[in-house]
């Protein structure tokens, strides 16, 4: 029998502040559908990463911005 062995890594988990952020608004297209543009960002700062003991990235943020088409469906009368 063969004994194999691994070496096991451990990668930091972090906490940091996020913010986050949107606006979207409705253009009607009929009674009851809308199209729905809409902008979303994304801010996070984590500080340093490690793995084990040693640092591979030092102050990491990140920024993300998101922007995206929707429907909009509406049920009922209005």
């Amino acid at each position: 029998f063969r004994r194999v062995l691994f070496r096991s890594t451990h990668l930091d988990t972090r906490t940091g502040w996020g913010l986050t952020g949107g606006a979207g608004f409705d253009i009607p297209v009929s009674k009851h559908v809308a199209i729905t543009p809409a902008v979303n960002m994304w801010y996070g700062h984590v500080g340093d990463l490690r793995i084990g003991t040693t640092p591979y990235a030092t102050n990491v943020s990140h920024n993300t911005i998101d922007v995206t088409l929707g429907l909009t469906f509406f049920s009922g009368t209005k």
